[in-house]
């Protein structure tokens, strides 16, 4: 009995291995004129500030490249990081030119993180920008 269960764990194990998945679209940050790639979901850190993101969502269009539902743009401003945009998966993965650009709408979301310009700087967030 021992033997056919660690043949059974062995062989779950090796399909594992195997195992393929979607990798996540990132969100944006904009560092001077140039714009990267950011490994680090800051919205995320804040589990009250991403389900009312959430709640904002299309909820149509599923895909599996974005399981949050959204891509975020952010600049790095005056040693601050500015939340630019949320854009929608539902725009993110349409034909070009077939769905315009659904941005999420953010009043009432980050209106305690707003500066005196009106940029929402993301205070909440202390983690590394990867």
């Amino acid at each position: 009995m021992t033997r056919k269960l660690f043949l059974l764990h062995l062989l779950c194990f090796c399909c594992l291995l195997s195992a393929q998945a979607t990798g996540q679209i990132s969100d944006l940050i904009i560092i001077g004129k140039d714009t990267f790639m950011l490994q680090t979901c800051p919205i995320e850190h804040d589990s009250i500030l991403s389900k009312q993101v959430s709640e904002r969502l299309s909820q149509e269009d599923f895909c599996t490249a974005c399981w949050r539902g959204y891509q975020a743009t952010w600049q790095i401003e005056d040693d601050k990081l500015i939340l630019k945009k949320i854009e929608d998966s539902k725009s993110l993965f349409a034909y070009p030119d077939t769905v315009p650009e659904v941005t999420v709408d953010l009043n009432g979301i980050f209106d305690q993180y707003q500066d005196k310009r009106g940029q929402i700087v993301a205070s909440w967030f202390s983690g590394a920008i990867v």
